[in-house]
């Protein structure tokens, strides 16, 4: 991902796509740490899973769930905006999905448009929720025209990163697509966190190396910004409502080995003691992220995010994280 030829493995676990042959694994960057799939894995072997055997019926069991984290991401970043007097103007929202976040987006006055794959979901958010999403690869909409370079004020890219096999030419199209001054906030697992560093392979976030081909450190996706001519002005790391350090480290797989035993008798009420114990830890456990508002500066939770303007642009206020 960096350049860095020193690599080394980090499992010696092996994964398969369903139906193909090939093996994959992680190795680990000798420079900055991060973990990549190993060997990369093609756009066509990608398409065949994501179009047979990616669980979409997660997303859709976990609605309400979404709707609010999507307002929840909002409302950080608009304190973000409002911190570094960026006024409204023209979002994207890359890996856009339902749109509920394009649609928080929307509500708070912005020019709010989404980038997806075409799906029910990118339908749903497009027919159902009248929102502006343009369906495709983030490449092919900027070679179409369907998103204009240089007018976006706002872009963000939630989870969708981790998928990304070209890194590259994935963060070059983000300063291409960046209008002066216009900010960018990346959101990733965090290979770096407590939980991914104990757990490792059975961690919530650390998934199939074709599915989540990249596993950045703090010091890997901003030094990847910056070669992409982004100017990084803040990282820090939060938990989360579905990766937290309670429900992860604390209780590790139990949660899950409950979950199976309900499931045997009723799904619903598995998902419902599932996913209301993820909350319950969050709760606790993230209590000075959602409650107060207040982002860790030390590199050690489950996500991520690293934020970037435009080279050039001139970075406006204090740091955010504490105030």
């Amino acid at each position: 991902m960096c350049g860095c030829a020193a690599t080394k493995p980090w499992t010696t676990q092996r994964w398969t796509i369903p139906g193909c042959a090939r093996e994959f694994s992680y190795v680990s960057c000798g420079e900055c740490g991060s973990l990549s799939c190993t060997p990369v894995p093609s756009q066509e072997e990608l398409a065949y899973y994501y179009g047979n055997h990616f669980d979409y019926g997660w997303y859709r069991q976990r609605a309400v769930l979404k709707k609010i984290q999507a307002k929840e991401r909002w409302r950080r970043v608009a304190h973000l905006l409002t911190r570094r007097e960026i006024p409204k103007g023209r979002s994207l929202d890359i890996g856009c999905g339902h749109g509920h976040f394009v649609k928080s987006a929307r509500t708070a006055g912005w020019d709010a448009w989404g980038v997806d794959y075409a799906s029910t979901a990118t339908a749903f958010g497009r027919d159902a929720l009248g929102l502006n999403i343009v369906e495709g690869a983030l490449g092919e909409a900027v070679l179409r025209g369907d998103l204009p370079s240089g007018s976006f004020n706002l872009i963000t890219a939630w989870h969708c990163a981790e998928h990304v096999s070209q890194q590259k030419e994935f963060f070059g199209l983000i300063a291409r697509l960046l209008a002066p001054g216009g900010m960018i906030l990346v959101a990733v697992p965090n290979a770096e966190s407590t939980g991914m560093i104990s757990r490792r392979e059975r961690w919530t976030w650390c998934q199939q190396p074709y599915l989540h081909v990249v596993h950045y450190t703090g010091n890997g996706l901003a030094g990847l910004m910056t070669r992409a001519g982004l100017t990084v002005s803040e990282s820090w790391s939060r938990d989360t409502w579905d990766a937290n350090w309670l429900s992860d480290e604390v209780l590790g797989d139990a949660p899950r080995a409950v979950a199976k035993l309900f499931g045997k008798v009723n799904w619903r009420l598995a998902f419902a003691f599932e996913e209301g114990l993820r909350l319950a830890c969050y709760s606790i456990s993230g209590f000075h992220h959602w409650a107060l508002g207040l982002e860790t500066r030390a590199l050690t939770r489950a996500e991520l995010s690293v934020l970037a303007t435009a080279v050039g642009a001139q970075r406006q206020g204090d740091t955010d994280l504490d105030k």
